[in-house]
């Protein structure tokens, strides 16, 4: 689809609005004060600054939706709304929106991670949207038209399906992208078709972080990387596992990785990843007193010499093989 002339000097001034209230709300993030007390607990001063970004951030996006998208082509745009994940997304912030203008009640996003305190007591903090069940119904109350109950439940079946439980950023950076897929006329670009204004400025922390609309979001990100973790094997020549742990999570194996002639380092793998990883043709050996026996998978199930391996870890005594 594409935004009405009458209309497109505001979506572009929107989305100009719409980049400079997302760069302030990361830069908000990333420059929070708190103190570290004994547990370790980071308690985390007021976010003030974080929240007035994200409120001009969600208003702008439920402008740019309904007064500039919408209003160019209702038909159109709306199924197209109906049938992204990103213009789900769209949909799910109007409830936060209607929060900001027509509440006084301040809502607090969740705060699952934070890393800090940095230089001067500074912290960066990663805020995500809180599960519905955490937020007053009153959010969702807020609907116009003939249609205000089919609404309010669109309202709260968008919320918990493109929302709830997600980094905050990444909502705004979908809202986004979204809208530049709608019409790429919108937002600014410089003569290699670049976005003006992204990527944001990288953390100085490790880790993925999504600094562009056109990046991919942290759910997709952690896919991959678990997805790698399953099917690619480890560095090195080999492992020799060492040890069995028993955790909460299941049975845990440590012990070295051979990375040349010479050099080795410590690892720690669950069971099910060891047994995947044989699989894929990486060698294991349990090493037990002085003999070195090859780990093989036998009917789903870890073997060495002939023994299920969690066996042959209990029966070490002392320090030694019995």
């Amino acid at each position: 689809m594409q935004v009405t002339s009458d209309r497109m000097r505001k979506g572009q001034q929107k989305m100009r609005a719409l980049a400079d209230a997302t760069s302030r709300f990361y830069f908000a993030c990333s420059h929070a004060t708190g103190r570290l007390y004994p547990g370790p607990t980071l308690e985390v001063d007021h976010i003030d600054s974080v929240l007035n970004a994200l409120d001009d951030a969600i208003v702008v996006i439920r402008t740019l939706d309904l007064e500039v998208l919408e209003a160019s082509d209702p038909h159109g745009y709306t199924a197209i709304r109906k049938t992204s994940l990103k213009g789900t997304v769209v949909r799910a912030l109007t409830a936060p929106r209607n929060n900001a203008i027509h509440h006084a009640e301040v809502i607090d996003p969740d705060l699952a991670r934070a890393i800090g305190p940095l230089e001067n007591g500074r912290c960066i903090i990663f805020p995500k949207w809180k599960p519905r069940s955490a937020l007053p119904r009153a959010m969702f109350q807020y609907a116009q038209g003939k249609k205000k109950g089919q609404d309010r439940l669109n309202h709260m079946a968008s919320y918990d399906a493109a929302a709830a439980g997600r980094l905050v950023l990444d909502t705004i950076m979908d809202a986004f992208s979204f809208f530049d897929t709608c019409d790429s006329r919108l937002a600014d670009r410089d003569d290699e078709g670049n976005l003006i204004g992204f990527p944001l400025a990288p953390l100085p922390v490790p880790g993925y972080m999504r600094l562009a609309p056109d990046w991919p979001d942290q759910e997709t990100v952690d896919l991959y990387i678990r997805d790698r973790v399953r099917t690619e094997v480890p560095a090195g020549t080999g492992r020799e596992i060492t040890g069995r742990l028993s955790t909460p999570a299941g049975t845990v194996y440590c012990g070295y990785t051979s990375v040349d002639a010479s050099r080795r380092h410590s690892f720690t793998e669950g069971d099910e990843q060891v047994r995947r990883e044989i699989e894929l043709g990486y060698p294991y050996v349990a090493v037990a007193g002085s003999r070195r026996l090859p780990v093989a998978v036998v009917d789903d199930e870890l073997h060495a010499g002939g023994v299920p391996l969690e066996r042959l870890f209990a029966m070490k005594q002392g320090g030694q093989f019995a």
